[in-house]
């Protein structure tokens, strides 16, 4: 994970008490990094976004600290064999996720608001869920915690939803897996392209299992932001909602497909909305 602490400021984490302070969580998609996001990318124009959305919640007297997750594709290829083997959730993204900022004592905080693009969203649904609940009964915590915020860029749901498309991706899965074996076991390569390729087989595996997700949403603050081509997102996006029992507004970017980071109307979109859901 990268770390982004707030301007002129000196943050020890495991004083992270404030209650003003709102930890924004970053997790991007499948197949990307921590780059999706301007991180370790200063040639893009995508180095405004997490800035971007930290300096608006700072101007509201908040303190904002950045936390930009690795978790799929390339930032998350380096898996122990018995997740490599049945597949990395979008539950199992949102454990790592608490699990980090826990860890960094962030977790003592007034507001934690996930920004998720595509499956990274999909993760940041289980995890308001589990925040509110212990288990997908709805069966409340008893333990305070953070309240959240959740933006969804780009969401897909269809690939929970449509048994077709889960087993298309247990089958992309499987052989992108089958042909990585063999090269791994002969050459012994440790190549930073051979293991992307190997975390992406184990996110699609992951979304082959992880079925209809089964969460309240009822009660969290959110927004939805979509591309008005991005058909793949949209599909079945109104019905999800619903089903998850949130009313979340949602924002069609006007001529823009799924990989809309790098857009400054995405940026603009960010900067706006965000405040809003503190």
């Amino acid at each position: 994970m990268t770390l982004v602490l707030p301007n002129e400021s000196q943050i020890r984490p495991e004083q992270a008490t404030r209650r003003d302070r709102v930890v924004v969580a970053f997790l991007h998609g499948f197949g990307g990094g921590r780059g999706s996001w301007g991180i370790q990318d200063s040639a893009s124009g995508r180095r405004h976004l997490v800035p971007g959305v930290l300096n608006a919640i700072e101007s509201m007297g908040k303190e904002a600290i950045g936390v930009v997750l690795a978790g799929l594709g390339r930032d998350g290829a380096n898996l122990d064999g018995s997740v490599r083997g049945s597949g990395l959730t979008p539950a199992h993204y949102s454990r790592q996720l608490e699990y980090v900022l826990r860890h960094l004592h962030l977790y003592n905080c007034e507001r934690i608001v996930g920004i998720g693009h595509s499956v990274g969203a999909a993760a940041l649904w289980e995890f308001a869920a589990g925040n509110l609940t212990d288990d997908t009964k709805g069966v409340a915590r008893t333990r305070p915690g953070p309240e959240v915020s959740v933006v969804s860029i780009s969401p897909v749901r269809a690939i929970a939803d449509k048994r077709g498309l889960r087993l298309g991706c247990q089958v992309a899965g499987q052989g992108l897996d089958l042909l990585l074996r063999p090269v791994f076991r002969l050459w012994r390569l440790s190549s930073r392209r051979l293991s992307d390729l190997a975390g992406m087989a184990s996110v699609l595996k992951g979304l082959a299992r992880q079925g209809p997700p089964r969460v309240n949403l009822a009660g969290i603050k959110g927004l939805v932001l979509v591309g008005e081509n991005d058909w793949f997102a949209r599909l079945g996006l109104v019905e999800g909602l619903r089903r998850a029992g949130c009313s979340w507004p949602v924002t069609q970017l006007a001529g823009l497909g799924h990989n809309l980071l790098w857009h400054p109307a995405t940026i603009g979109a960010l900067v706006h909305h965000v405040p809003a859901l503190l």
